[in-house]
């Protein structure tokens, strides 16, 4: 991975983040920390939008550029944020088919899988 200063984050016009979960916003600072990581912008174009359906209204999806990243690290991205969320609870999916190129990060935790653990 390519270490440089992390940047602001960009949103695409018209994407609507109000109501994202905190889940959400954790998993944001880990894509957009790794995506930055090696050397490209981080551009959220979906987040609770209307428009879509599943977790995205529910706040507990974004949906994260990747049309201006090279496929070969694109796919190391990919594997960052794997092995980073998904223990987590998170879901990554890469490359959905007949859409354009992006990352969806979702919250959707199964048995075993915890963002928080209370301790005392």
């Amino acid at each position: 991975m390519v270490t440089t200063a992390i940047t602001a984050m960009k949103i695409k016009k018209g994407a609507d983040y109000q109501g994202l979960k905190r889940e959400m916003w954790f998993a944001i600072g880990v894509a957009l920390s790794i995506i930055n990581g090696y050397g490209y912008k981080f551009v959220l174009t979906c987040g609770t939008d209307s428009h879509t359906t599943g977790l995205h209204p529910k706040g507990f999806a974004v949906d994260i550029r990747t049309r201006h990243i090279p496929l070969a690290t694109e796919t190391l991205i990919y594997n960052d944020l794997q092995t980073r969320l998904e223990a987590m609870g998170f879901d990554v999916v890469y490359r959905e088919p007949n859409r354009p190129r992006h990352l969806h990060i979702e919250y959707d935790s199964k048995p075993g899988e915890q963002f928080i653990e209370e301790v005392d």
